[in-house]
C-alpha cells in the first residue's frame, strides 16, 4: 500500500490572488490553505453547513410574540383551586376552634363579662401597614381568606411584624383559662356589636377590632 507523499493524490485549484489573499486571512493558527480547503469540501460532502437563511429565520427579533395565554389560564385555573382549598381548610379550622370549649355550657354572664373585660385588649387590625392591607383589598380571593393568607406570608417571612391576637396572647389580661377566653372572644365576634372579628393563621385563631369585610 502506497504511504507518506504517494498516499495523496494533488488537485490543483485556481483562484484569483484576491481571493486567495482572503482565504490566507481567514486562517486559524496553524492551519493551511490546503487544510482549509479539505475541511470545506468535507463539510460539504457531509452536508454540515447551515443556509445562511436558515440562520436568518432563526433569529429572534422584538417583534416576536409568544402566546402565553394558555398557560396563563391554567396557572389562573390552578391557583384558583388552590385558593379554594385554602378557604376550605381556613373554615374547617374555624369551625373546629369553635367546637373546642369545656364540656360544661358556661354562664351566658360569665361569659359576657369577661368578653367586654377582652374587648379593650384586641389588636387593631390596622395597626398593620398600609402595604399589606392594600395587598388585602387588591386580592382576587374572598377578603376573609385573603387576610388569612396575607397574614400566614407575613409570619412565616418577616415574624416580628406579625401581631399576635390569639386566645394564649389574651389569656394574660384575665382571670380565665384558656378554654374560656377563647369561648368569650367568640362571642365578642358573634355575639355583641363590637367591630371584632378572627381569621386562622397557621391553624391558629386571631382576633383583630376593625377586620375588613
Amino acid at each position: 500500500m502506497a504511504d507518506g507523499a504517494h498516499s495523496k493524490v494533488k488537485l490543483n485549484v485556481r483562484v484569483t490572488p484576491s481571493k486567495k489573499q482572503e482565504w490566507k486571512d481567514s486562517l486559524d493558527d496553524g492551519q493551511t490553505l490546503s487544510s482549509l480547503v479539505q475541511r470545506a469540501v468535507d463539510k460539504e460532502i457531509g452536508d454540515e453547513y447551515i443556509p445562511r437563511q436558515a440562520l436568518d429565520d432563526l433569529e429572534i427579533s422584538d417583534s416576536v410574540e409568544v402566546d402565553l395565554s394558555e398557560v396563563s389560564s391554567e396557572l389562573n385555573g390552578l391557583n384558583s383551586k388552590v385558593g379554594g382549598l385554602q378557604q376550605t381548610v381556613s373554615s374547617l379550622q374555624t369551625q373546629l376552634d369553635d367546637l373546642s370549649v369545656p364540656g360544661e355550657e358556661p354562664d351566658e354572664k360569665e361569659i359576657s363579662d369577661l368578653a367586654m373585660a377582652l374587648a379593650s385588649h384586641v389588636p387593631k387590625f390596622s395597626n398593620y401597614s398600609k402595604d399589606l392591607q392594600e395587598r388585602v383589598h387588591s386580592s382576587n380571593m374572598e377578603r376573609k381568606y385573603a387576610i388569612t393568607d396575607k397574614l400566614k406570608t407575613l409570619r412565616e417571612k418577616e415574624p416580628q411584624k406579625f401581631i399576635d391576637g390569639s386566645a394564649q396572647r389574651h389569656v394574660q389580661y384575665v382571670d380565665a383559662d384558656l378554654p374560656r377566653v377563647r369561648q368569650a372572644l367568640i362571642y365578642l365576634e358573634k355575639q355583641t356589636t363590637e367591630n371584632i372579628g378572627s381569621v386562622m393563621v397557621n391553624g391558629t385563631r386571631h382576633w383583630y377590632r376593625g377586620v375588613p369585610s
